[in-house]
C-alpha cells in the first residue's frame, strides 16, 4: 500500500493491539464529516487538516 511507504507502518493495524483492522466506511460527505468532528471534540483539527490541505 501506498500510505504504507509513507507512514512507514500500516494504517489498519491497531496501535493498542496489533490487531488487523479494516475500513467499514468511507465518509465523503463534508458535513457529515464536520458533524462527527464536532461530537468527537476535533473539529478543530478538522479546519486546520481542511485548510492545509485545499489551499495548497
Amino acid at each position: 500500500m501506498l500510505i504504507q511507504k509513507i507512514y512507514e507502518g500500516d494504517p489498519l493495524t491497531c496501535p493498542q493491539c496489533q490487531g488487523t483492522m479494516r475500513i467499514i466506511s468511507i465518509i465523503e460527505n463534508q458535513e457529515m464529516i464536520n458533524k462527527i468532528l464536532l461530537c468527537l471534540g476535533c473539529w478543530h483539527l478538522s479546519q486546520l487538516v481542511l485548510s492545509f490541505v485545499f489551499d495548497t
